[in-house]
């Protein structure tokens, strides 16, 4: 087996998976939605369902560290 196909077989699609997981940081859908999406339909799917999940709101800890100064 070439090395080549063993990378867009196996390690390609993990990397995807990481990378969408790594996106829903930010976003409503939340770390653990976006990979678990991933892994049930696909990248490409899990993709979209991330990104139109919408930007996660700031938290209120967030607005209060901010204005303590």
């Amino acid at each position: 087996m070439e090395t080549s196909s063993l990378f867009f077989d196996y390690v390609f699609p993990v990397l995807e998976v990481l990378a969408v997981g790594l996106l829903g940081r930010e976003r409503r859908i939340g770390v653990w939605g976006a990979l678990i999406l991933s892994v049930v339909f696909t990248p490409i799917g899990g993709l979209l369902v991330t990104l139109l999940s919408g930007p996660r709101p700031p938290s209120p800890d967030a607005e209060a560290v901010g204005t303590s100064r």
